[in-house]
């Protein structure tokens, strides 16, 4: 096992590979109360479309929300009901479906051990009958129409498409309701063989524990467990740099009109890891310097009554890099021209003091969530199931100079291509 002290943020890290290929990571938290485990594997809707070939040679494509409603599906085994499980260990548990990567967690004061076991357990498990399946498509189906009445959970979605022609990103994480009908057994423990595989997974323990003795726990546990892998077709993505609709409109029950303006800029394919995660600092940092409440232009917006709220984010993962200005108005087509207007000028208003009040807050954070062993192992998680080590993005924030951010700022938002997705009430 491989061990790493990271100086800047105070924290040891342990490696280890185990024989099956499950990558295992163990920080230790010495006089924390809480433990906890996230385990995690690279299957998230990003896999849309992707072929998957069974054993006879027959080509199965996967559907969109196939990861999710696997993920449903899992909590339910020979045992019982997993949650019920954790609840009488007292401990609690839950897990979550992204654009790539599900992950399972846990944490608990005591039974430790016996909770690890068991999120070592039960995600490797694939034992539904079709009865299950069926069964488990009438629950998944009432919470994808849920999220079709969650208006800026739509939004968000139409603005994805709106910047985006085949990329898989626009497909729904919880799949529509005809690929939740069309799901079958025989695709889930396809999906489930290949995605689950321990080579295809990550284990990630955070808090007071013997290191010795929680890795000879989780290669007890692992041995023997190899999954055969069904070949995995990936789905050759072919973008174009071109945005879908320059201007798309939504007529929705809301109490307010909402807009969400995107930025199709290059993707980061062809960077390292870290260089990646240097891009999209610098670019939540420009998000923060223009619209964030204490940012340049909040005051003035609200000022002129163009908002009632505002927010910028940027999502960069495979073959797509896109940054994102959401906000609600009563005026919402005069501040999609504002918005597009301020982000035009961006160079203008990045200075080395708004960086360096922007990188205090950022490093800040990163500090405070170390000091919890659930937000730590969230970050950690989330970070290493896309092959970035979190501990690194203390030197990411701390190497973001000025006329690096504005390098940024040049070649990617303002080179981007721009659509503009608007939402009104249906009553208007």
């Amino acid at each position: 096992m491989k061990m790493t002290y990271y100086n800047r943020v105070d924290e040891t890290l342990y490696h280890d590979t185990l024989d099956n290929g499950l990558d295992v990571y163990i920080i230790v938290k010495r006089g924390y109360k809480e433990k906890c485990a996230y385990f995690g594997t690279k299957f998230g809707s990003l896999q849309t479309g992707d072929i998957l070939v069974d054993e006879h040679g027959n080509k199965h494509p996967v559907l969109g929300g196939i990861a999710h409603f696997l993920e449903h599906r899992l909590f339910d085994n020979k045992r019982g009901n997993v949650m019920d499980l954790y609840d009488n260990m007292g401990a609690s548990c839950n897990a979550f479906t992204s654009f790539n990567k599900t992950v399972y967690y846990f944490s608990s004061i005591n039974n430790f051990d016996e909770g690890l076991n068991l999120l070592l357990d039960y995600p490797s498990e694939f034992e539904m009958s079709e009865e299950a399946v069926e069964g488990e498509k009438d629950i998944i189906i009432q919470e994808v129409k849920m999220y079709k009445d969650m208006p800026d959970r739509v939004l968000f979605f139409e603005g994805l498409r709106s910047l985006y022609n085949e990329h898989p990103i626009t497909s729904e994480i919880g799949g529509e309701i005809e690929e939740v009908s069309a799901t079958t057994r025989q695709l889930l423990g396809l999906c489930h063989s290949t995605f689950y595989d321990p080579s295809n997974m990550t284990l990630v323990v955070v808090g007071d524990v013997d290191v010795k003795e929680t890795l000879e726990l989780i290669k007890k546990n692992q041995a023997g467990k190899n999954f055969k892998a069904s070949e995995h077709i990936v789905k050759e993505i072919n973008e174009s740099i071109e945005v879908a609709r320059e201007f798309h409109e939504i007529k929705m029950n809301s109490n307010i009109d909402k807009v969400i303006i995107g930025y199709k800029m290059e993707p980061l394919d062809n960077l390292d890891t870290f260089s990646q995660n240097k891009v999209v600092s610098s670019l939540d940092i420009i998000g923060n310097i223009l619209f964030s409440k204490s940012g340049e232009y909040y005051e003035d917006l609200v000022k002129e009554g163009l908002i009632s709220n505002i927010e910028s984010e940027t999502l960069a993962l495979p073959k797509m890099n896109a940054f994102f200005v959401s906000a609600e108005s009563t005026k919402v087509d005069e501040l999609a021209f504002r918005i597009k207007e301020i982000v035009a000028s961006s160079l203008d208003t990045l200075t080395e003091e708004r960086l360096q009040s922007n990188k205090k807050a950022m490093l800040s954070s990163l500090l405070y969530d170390c000091n919890s062993c659930s937000k730590l192992g969230y970050n950690f998680v989330n970070n290493i199931l896309e092959d970035f080590n979190y501990f690194e993005m203390e030197e990411v924030i701390r190497t973001i100079n000025l006329e690096y951010l504005k390098m940024v700022c040049k070649h990617y938002l303002l080179n981007a291509k721009v659509s503009v997705t608007v939402m009104k009430n249906k009553d208007d």
